[in-house]
């Protein structure tokens, strides 16, 4: 597997949490694309799982997108 095999693979798992809205003022991002045109990006996504370099959960909570609809809700995509 190569790096762009990875990358696939990681947008496709992504794509598969659209449709989403945005629970506080309902606008509906159909799909990825979308939701990246329509929002705006909060700095670097961020594992939850890991500090300062090294492995610390027993339930392991994956990495985190956030980004602030139009609206000023902060979501996430995991």
């Amino acid at each position: 597997m190569n790096e762009d095999d990875v990358v696939k693979v990681i947008r496709g798992f992504i794509s598969t949490q659209f449709p989403k809205k945005c629970p506080n003022c309902v606008k509906h991002f159909e799909s990825l694309a979308d939701y990246l045109r329509n929002t705006t990006h909060i700095g670097k996504p961020r594992s939850y799982d890991v500090e300062n370099g090294e492995w610390e959960q027993i339930r392991p909570f994956g990495t985190f997108s956030m980004a602030n609809c139009f609206c000023g809700n902060t979501l996430a995509i995991a």
